[in-house]
């Protein structure tokens, strides 16, 4: 269908997903056509493409067609190292960090500098084991009462693991202290962030999720899980936020070293508050506005179609 369209309007740029990459590669390869790949992050299916299998030999031989040019969306995991070990010598490539409308009102001025509690929001979309829902979950559930109980737990998402997470939350007995909002309309985030004392991300992808950026724009102080190590990662916006803003936790025994985090935070509310505000204030020069990141992609699309 896609192939008669094309041969129907000849447009002067196919614009495709990663989803539809096989499509794109015949009409770049067959019919000669100027398409342009956009790559949202790295999947870990996209990381197994060199194990054997016909499957795999198609997907490298699709990513190395001689795209015009390949959009990558800089979400920390690794994609634009990825795509220039797979991509073809001839093809132009952008990483873009998606963009974040600022409120005109950020957070800063709704943190409430109180010691006797705390409010934790764990935004994922989707509860599943790659954005460590699991082990959030389990890692309130093993915070000692004096501690659980002074803090507000909430989680946004739906789908995956959701039923398993409700499972353990009723036999845990610790619904007054943890609740599960499933999917929320995404005009309520801004609200949700607004009140949050702590926002806590353990995306395994990587740390620039939308999520990720509305909570660092938002001036929310903000606990990721640190880089991983074993691939060949992209340099990342994250890197450029100094180390007294962003409270990193550790991939190996990851509870424990969230649950510390969790607590020092706890009793420590001035830190929180000047987490908060210093990510909110590097946030304004390192994450680009919607308006302007959509500016730069269109001007990558018109510069590849002059240059034709």
């Amino acid at each position: 269908a896609v192939i008669r369209e094309f041969m129907k309007y000849e447009p002067d740029v196919v614009y495709v997903d990663r989803a539809n990459v096989l499509v794109g590669a015949i009409l770049a390869r067959i019919f000669r056509a100027r398409v342009v790949l956009r790559v949202m992050g790295v999947s870990p299916a996209m990381r197994s493409f060199k194990d054997p299998g016909l499957r795999n030999r198609i997907a490298l031989w699709s990513y190395a067609s001689p795209f015009a040019g390949i959009v990558c969306s800089e979400d920390g995991s690794g994609c634009i190292n990825w795509i220039r070990g797979q991509m073809n010598s001839s093809t132009s490539v952008i990483s873009i960090v998606n963009g974040v409308e600022f409120a005109s009102d950020s957070n800063q001025s709704k943190i409430r500098d109180k010691t006797d509690s705390m409010n934790v929001l764990f935004l994922a979309r989707h509860l599943t084991s790659i954005k460590g829902s699991e082990e959030f979950l389990d890692t309130c559930l093993r915070l000692p009462d004096d501690i659980v109980g002074k803090i507000n737990f909430v989680i946004v998402g739906t789908g995956g693991l959701e039923e398993i997470l409700h499972a353990k939350l009723r036999r845990s007995g610790k619904r007054d202290c943890i609740k599960m909002l499933g999917d929320i309309p995404h005009r309520e985030v801004r609200r949700l962030l607004g009140e949050t004392d702590v926002y806590v991300s353990l995306n395994k992808m990587g740390n620039l999720s939308n999520a990720n950026l509305e909570a660092l724009s938002a001036g929310v102080c903000c606990i990721m899980l640190e880089a991983d190590t074993s691939i060949l990662r992209d340099e990342s916006i994250i890197d450029k936020f100094p180390s007294d803003t962003i409270c990193f936790v550790t991939r190996k025994n990851l509870t424990h070293s969230l649950s510390d985090c969790l607590t020092r935070l706890l009793n420590n509310p001035q830190e929180r508050l000047d987490r908060a505000r210093l990510t909110g204030r590097y946030s304004r020069d390192l994450i680009p506005t919607w308006d302007a990141r959509m500016n730069r992609e269109i001007q990558f699309l018109r510069d590849l179609l002059y240059a034709g």
